[in-house]
């Protein structure tokens, strides 16, 4: 139904079957509009850039020295770190 919503022109009626249940739908085409596109200049979208680059420049290293130790078959004793660092129990 979506696609044929979107294939039609202004003034266009359309109809199809609901995805749920018996029932139809139908509608007249009276339009369709796009938002603008998001750009930097955004506050909203700037802030989420932002965010989004701080978590990949985090996430990225993190993920690329765990798979390098499991590749290499690298193991952490976890008990002896924290007795070095104090910060076992």
């Amino acid at each position: 139904m979506l696609g044929k919503i979107f294939d039609a022109k202004p003034g266009a009626v359309v109809f199809g079957k609901a995805d749920k249940g018996d029932g139809y739908i139908g509608a007249r085409i009276t339009g369709v509009t796009h938002p603008p596109p998001m750009t930097a200049a955004n506050a909203q979208y700037a802030q989420f850039l932002k965010q989004i680059g701080s978590q990949v420049g985090n996430d990225l290293p993190t993920s690329l020295a765990m798979a390098a130790r499991q590749n290499q078959g690298v193991t952490i004793n976890q008990k002896m770190v924290d007795t070095v660092t104090g910060s076992g129990s």
